[in-house]
């Protein structure tokens, strides 16, 4: 069976994650408590000819911000999930921010929710974002979920304090 380059790297980030210790879930689950974000990103794109289905989609999201060096050694320890974007400001020090995102966001957010304290519900909300194998399989109903959800982890985040 051919994959596509999304489903392979959900496949290897599987392989990946569940190879991980309780040790190194416990202190990625203690990064994103306290330097990171879990959202849900939403797309509108402009639906072309023949493509009725693709004007909006849902991204799921977990991002840690911090100093460069830490987070590219922690992600190279956890098999290079993710990627690696670092911000450079004449004036100021690096920022580096570590995107996960969609399937790669799924599992490790499944494995980590044990060990968050912070931000449990929201990746409670992530995993309960409906997912589905085709755009053709949506329904309003599934379009409405995906929002509510969208909609409800945007305002745990602006709690502050993942509550």
């Amino acid at each position: 069976m051919l994959l596509s380059k999304h489903s392979r790297r959900t496949v290897a980030a599987l392989e990946i994650v569940t190879h991980l210790s309780d040790t190194t879930l416990a202190y990625l689950a203690g990064m994103i408590d306290g330097e990171g974000s879990i959202g849900v990103r939403r797309r509108d794109k402009p639906a072309t000819r023949g493509d009725r289905a693709r004007g909006l989609s849902y991204n799921l999201k977990i991002s840690i911000a911090g100093e460069p060096n830490h987070l590219y050694n922690l992600r190279q320890d956890v098999g290079n999930l993710g990627s690696l974007y670092i911000r450079k400001r004449f004036g100021q020090r690096h920022l580096a921010e570590w995107i996960i995102a969609h399937g790669q966001a799924r599992l490790l957010a499944s494995r980590v929710m044990p060990f968050l304290r912070l931000k449990r519900r929201q990746v409670e909300l992530l995993l309960e974002m409906p997912q589905f194998k085709s755009r053709w399989e949506v329904t309003p109903e599934i379009r409405q979920k995906q929002e509510a959800i969208r909609l409800e982890i945007k305002s745990l985040n602006k709690l502050g304090k993942g509550r």
